[in-house]
């Protein structure tokens, strides 16, 4: 699989820039929706409200952006706010700090939307925190709905497309990263993915709203999109396309960079120790562990394995080994969790292992 689309929305919700590389930085990718329009209460607007706000287009310069209307040609370059003027604002349940953006491009804006709106800037110092039901602590986010990237299969959409009748656009679905390659919805059950130099956690499915059923070089709803995503994409109540995906990491992403699923157990495997091996005297007490476990494959050299990294390691030796040869060896208290780990696993590693074979035959 490969890299086939990167993009970038530098203001939430306005048509967005299809990019040749991206960089990755702590907050997703570097300077996406860092600007969002709000209304006079300072909440965030969208093309839910507006949909014709796909018809206006932001691009990133150096210290701002350059806003520009697509149907006349007209544009207004816009600089990051420097000073202490901040304000207000909400996205979904967050209330967060936000530096105004000026009356210019207010005015700019309000002329096109038909509404008045303002412009604000998420700054340098502010966090906002990815929900920690799917994140880590200090995970950060900018103004995009909840998550810092949006994964989108082209394969997918090419199904849509097929059962519409006619192709949809990829920008209709607004995501980061465009994935070429796999079969249709495979996205649906990655966990974890490595681009290039950058690991990605698939953390959750997107839920989707009205904004795929608008067409981005009309700014009209078509009903009939929305007909075709509750056929073939509901869960439940909810309309679920796309995948929301973390990264762990920083780096740069360009097209065509290879896509690696990585393997890992999809939940929790627990144990409980027996009761003649819980140690009562311990704090804190132990009774058992809850493990993930992960497929790896060893890129660089062997000889490069240490365990003797640390202040105290905690093994002092390895070897190479047959794939179940560990359910045989571990004791019995673990053996369960070894073997549903171990089978869940499995198919990843007999690919690893056919496509290995298939490299050294050529």
């Amino acid at each position: 699989m490969q890299v086939s689309g990167l993009w970038r929305y530098p203001v939430k919700s306005l048509a967005g820039e299809s990019l040749s590389t991206l960089d990755v930085s702590d907050w997703g990718p570097h300077g996406d929706r860092r600007w969002m329009v709000v209304d006079h209460r300072g909440l965030f607007l969208s093309q839910r409200q507006l949909p014709q706000m796909c018809r206006l287009h932001a691009r990133q310069i150096d210290g701002g952006i350059i806003l520009e209307d697509l149907s006349s040609g007209d544009s207004l370059p816009v600089m990051q706010p420097t000073g202490s003027h901040n304000m207000a604002v909400v996205v979904w349940q967050d209330r967060c700090s936000a530096a105004d953006g000026g009356d210019e491009a207010a005015h700019w804006l309000s002329r096109r939307l038909g509404v008045e709106v303002r412009l604000c800037y998420m700054a340098d110092d502010f966090h906002r925190q990815v929900d920690t039901a799917y994140a880590q602590r200090g995970d950060r986010v900018s103004f995009a709905d909840g998550f810092p990237f949006l994964l989108c299969l082209q394969q997918s959409v090419d199904a849509l497309s097929e059962g519409y009748g006619k192709p949809l656009a990829m920008a209709r679905f607004r995501p980061n990263l465009v994935v070429d390659g796999a079969p249709p919805f495979a996205e649906r059950q990655w966990q974890q993915l490595r681009i290039g130099d950058v690991i990605f956690d698939v953390v959750k499915p997107c839920t989707r709203c009205a904004i795929p059923t608008i067409d981005p070089q009309t700014g009209e709803r078509e009903k009939a999109v929305f007909s075709l995503l509750r056929e073939h994409c509901s869960e439940g109540k909810n309309i679920i396309f796309g995948q929301n995906v973390i990264q762990r990491g920083q780096g740069r992403i360009t097209l065509g960079d290879d896509v690696e699923v990585l393997a890992c157990t999809r939940g929790w495997l627990r144990y409980r120790l027996p009761k003649r091996l819980v140690r009562r005297d311990n704090k804190p007490l132990c009774i058992g562990q809850k493990q993930k476990w992960f497929l790896l494959r060893l890129h660089g050299d062997e000889a490069n394995i240490r365990f003797n990294c640390g202040r105290k390691p905690e093994f002092d030796y390895w070897q190479w080994v047959s794939y179940w040869y560990p359910l045989g060896q571990v004791v019995a208290f673990k053996r369960e969790v070894y073997r549903r780990a171990m089978k869940e696993l499995s198919p990843r590693h007999v690919r690893l292992l056919r496509d290995a074979q298939r490299g050294a035959l050529r």
